[in-house]
């Protein structure tokens, strides 16, 4: 009993330290963490990991969310919407261009990124903090 509640501690500590970092610290940036939200027709059991196609992080000092796609979606709208104030920002970019960026205010405040593939059901999402 007592190593299966070590090894569990063990396990939630490596799993909190090495978990990518989710508001700016001394690096400027911060990595913003992309999952999927099925369509609601789709089966709700999952069956096996889904590959994201897409990867954001945003950079304190240009103020702008960079995105990298590894998959030509076409035209992605990209929504990204500070919680705290109600601000939003609207955009629409070409995944074939593989880096593109998007400028966004920088107040401080939590905000959730919405990207989603025109004429496509899938809708990619992740939330950061700018402190």
């Amino acid at each position: 009993m007592r190593k299966i509640i070590l090894l569990l501690f063990g396990l939630a500590f490596f799993l909190c330290s090495s978990s990518p970092k989710t508001s700016i610290d001394e690096g400027g940036f911060v990595d913003i963490i992309i999952g999927t939200t099925p369509p609601p027709t789709s089966n709700p059991k999952p069956k096996a990991p889904v590959l994201i196609p897409v990867s954001a992080r945003y950079y304190e000092i240009s103020q702008e969310i960079v995105l990298s796609f590894t998959a030509n979606l076409g035209n992605v709208s990209v929504t990204v919407l500070n919680v705290t104030t109600g601000e939003s920002v609207y955009d629409t970019v070409d995944s074939a261009d593989g880096i593109v960026s998007v400028p966004i205010s920088g107040t401080s405040g939590q905000y959730y990124l919405i990207l989603n593939s025109v004429g496509s059901t899938t809708v990619y999402s992740g939330t950061f903090e700018i402190i």
